[in-house]
């Protein structure tokens, strides 16, 4: 299976209540490029789950309009803070053996840091599927390693429930030049 992971387009200034900030022009301009680019290259996700901010709600139903997936689920475990535990538990209601051995695909709206934090576990095999007990276990380690998601910008992930491997990285700028081809 496929986790397309996407932070949220630029939003309004910080010293508004944090879940009800915008995007701002600049930012819904941004994300319909990418959003735009990413429909003609990447199949469209089976589900799309974000965060309940409007900024990340903004951003997964352009992204949604652009795919043409009609369903977008909004979780406030996934609101900013959000801990590795909680993506793991707002997906044990998605995954089984059977989607995680297909060309299911999700994508994911949220959140810096917290997003890099997902996709760092992910990438490093801390996140694996019992497929024995039909559950995903998540052992912990540090890491030295630091990754930050720039604002729209997109990782794909492949993982099979035991390993994982980066497909694809691409920031706004790069989807810039990759469309000026």
């Amino acid at each position: 299976m496929d986790f397309y992971l996407i932070r949220h387009g630029i939003a309004e200034d910080s010293s508004l209540n944090d879940l009800e900030r915008k995007l701002t022009l600049e930012g819904q301009k941004k994300v319909k490029k990418v959003a735009s680019i990413c429909s003609k290259i990447f199949s469209k996700p089976d589900t799309i789950l974000t965060s309940e901010a409007l900024r990340s709600v903004e951003t997964a139903e352009i992204f949604a309009k652009k795919w043409k997936v009609k369903k977008i689920d909004s979780y406030s475990k996934l609101n900013p803070g959000a801990s590795v535990y909680d993506y793991l538990f707002i997906l044990g209601a998605y995954l089984n053996k059977d989607i995680i051995n297909s060309n299911y695909k999700i994508a994911i709206i949220t959140h810096e840091p917290d997003l890099s934090r997902f996709a760092l576990s992910l990438l490093s095999n801390q996140i694996r599927y019992d497929f024995r007990l039909e559950e995903l276990i998540y052992k912990e380690s540090i890491l030295n390693f630091n990754l930050k998601l720039k604002k729209s910008s997109l990782m794909v992930i492949k993982w099979d429930g035991e390993e994982s491997e980066l497909i694809f990285y691409s920031t706004p700028s790069i989807f810039a030049k990759i469309n000026k081809l």
